[in-house]
């Protein structure tokens, strides 16, 4: 009889799994990396830590961020560590290893045992995958939502019956971390209701989203509004969904042209449920693969975005799950096979995230990280600006012009300024620059107005949808005009002001948020917005 001698395995080669989690170690180190995006998340922390709020422009309650939880966790650290760099180089890295571990054990079978070729299987594609190893890090919220993820999957597909409560926290904590999440979630944890269907259940449910509740009354009271900033400008541009929707397609080719391991796996971890040989794996796996096809639909149906294979790492997480289970119902030899083909295939994909070196990306141009039409491979832009053992960095400050531009408006005492940019310049612009940003990700104003370049003769880029500062905007936010030129869109921003900027307490401000909430005062917006067809 074999015995069991690492992690449950009862394999021959029960080591080439650790083997493989220490190498998936390594190329982190090796890749890690932190992108301009991150440091409009540090701007909030900083300010928050410092007491000035978890506020972007100091005194004005906005939410520039899109996770919550990682915010939260992000800051905690950095009053126990004094600093951000390193710091969330570190969380990345134990996060996203950590991850690794739970895919290598993966869900038991009914007998407790699992499956070292599966595993390893699972483990290769992730570590070739470029979208996955680029956001495995970064500074952003991936790795937090990548871990929540796997822990939630393991114990779904690993238990036939029971663990709703762990598995809605689960859920609810990663539905705090990122709210679209959700979409890769719902049908799993609706399955799991489903076999009980009972009010026990449902109390279940709504314990375990105690956080997301938590925090949403929050986001209300303090920010007074349910949704993050990055959303109402990201959502709203008024852009054709046709348009949206190609542009969330040719996303999709961005990934498949550079990193075509991912989405192979992404299609087949999600079709493996409807396979003869598996079907098996019956109700618990079908609500997986639902998960992913929900998200990638959502994924094109909100344009893509313009960090090349981001949105897809988190769907290509729960895809390999999936295999790995799939592959014990499998001969031994296709499991062989599978991991022969994912290592030379990762191997022959450009810029092999195994093959990184302290001087990634210096032997390319800033033109040749993106693809012409607005999609980035930003590991690729920013890592010789801010990657952990990057060969051209020489201080916890990004080599880019961006945060040197950000420290001379500190030194100038610059009090506000517009900028295309925010992250690594807001962050060393430091509290005292009120930042305007066109594409609206901190602005509450801006976020409510379509985008309107593209009407004017302009190209929308994914994730950045660029708007016009309505007249006397600037000159208002200075103190040198009494109001915007528009008399109606001023009554508007009197009313955003007083949400974001007066007392939290007060009947005046409860009332605006509620017509705010009720769009009863968007006739205001819209009389606005009809003077620009």
């Amino acid at each position: 009889m074999r015995a069991r001698l690492f992690w449950g395995f009862t394999e021959p080669s029960v080591w080439l799994p650790a083997l493989l989690v220490i190498a998936f170690a390594v190329v982190l180190v090796r890749t890690s990396w932190i992108c301009d995006d991150a440091y409009i998340t540090f701007r909030t922390v900083d300010n928050l830590v410092n007491g000035l709020g978890a506020t972007w422009n100091a005194g004005e309650r906005v939410q520039a961020y899109t996770h919550p939880l990682w915010m939260l966790l992000v800051s905690a650290l950095r009053m126990v560590t004094g600093e951000l760099f390193l710091t969330v180089h570190v969380l990345g890295i134990v996060l996203s290893t950590a991850t690794a571990v739970i895919v290598a054990r993966g869900p038991v079978d009914s007998e407790r045992r699992r499956d070292a070729l599966a595993a390893c299987v699972a483990l290769a594609v992730l570590l070739f995958s470029r979208g996955f190893v680029d956001y495995s890090t970064s500074g952003l919220e991936n790795p937090l939502t990548h871990l929540l993820l796997a822990a939630f999957l393991v114990r779904f597909l690993g238990s036939r019956e029971g663990g709703l409560l762990l598995l809605a926290f689960l859920a609810g904590l990663a539905v705090t971390n990122r709210m679209d999440a959700a979409l890769l979630f719902a049908p799993a944890l609706l399955a799991r209701w489903w076999q009980e269907r009972s009010l026990r259940g449902l109390g279940a449910l709504v314990l375990g989203f105690a956080p997301f509740l938590a925090w949403e009354i929050f986001s209300i009271v303090y920010y007074g509004f349910p949704f993050p900033n990055t959303a109402y400008a990201k959502l709203g541009t008024g852009i054709p969904a046709g348009e949206l929707a190609a542009g969330g397609l040719r996303y999709l080719g961005n990934s498949f042209s550079g990193d075509p391991g991912t989405l192979v796996a992404i299609a087949f971890g999600t079709a493996l449920p409807l396979l003869p040989r598996v079907r098996s794996l019956g109700r618990r796996a079908l609500p997986v693969s639902l998960g992913i096809a929900l998200y990638l639909m959502y994924v094109v149906r909100i344009g893509g975005d313009f960090m090349s294979g981001r949105m897809l790492a988190a769907p290509l997480l729960a895809a390999v799950i999936l295999i790995a289970v799939g592959l014990r119902r499998a001969p031994r030899w296709v499991g062989g096979a599978a991991l022969l083909a994912v290592v030379a295939l990762g191997f022959a994909t450009p810029r092999a995230t195994v093959l990184s070196t302290p001087d990634y990306g210096q032997d390319v141009s800033v033109v040749e990280t993106g693809d012409g039409a607005g999609i980035i491979a930003e590991r690729l832009y920013y890592y010789r600006a801010t990657g952990l053992l990057s060969s051209r960095r020489t201080s916890d400050v990004p080599a880019n012009t961006w945060a040197l531009q950000g420290q001379e408006a500190r030194r100038a005492g610059q009090k506000v300024m517009t900028r295309k940019t925010i992250g690594f310049f807001g962050y060393f612009a430091g509290p005292e620059v009120y930042v305007v940003d066109f594409h609206a990700l901190s602005d509450p104003l801006l976020a409510r107005i379509p985008e309107i370049t593209r009407k004017r003769g302009g190209r929308w880029q994914p994730g950045h949808f660029r708007r016009e500062l309505p007249p006397g905007y600037l000159a208002t936010l200075r103190g040198n005009a009494e109001g915007l030129e528009d008399a109606d869109l001023d009554r508007y921003f009197d009313e955003l002001r007083v949400v974001v900027r007066g007392p939290l307490f007060t009947v005046e401000r409860w009332q605006t948020i509620g017509r705010f909430l009720t769009r009863s005062n968007a006739e205001l917006l819209n009389s606005y917005l009809a003077t620009l067809d």
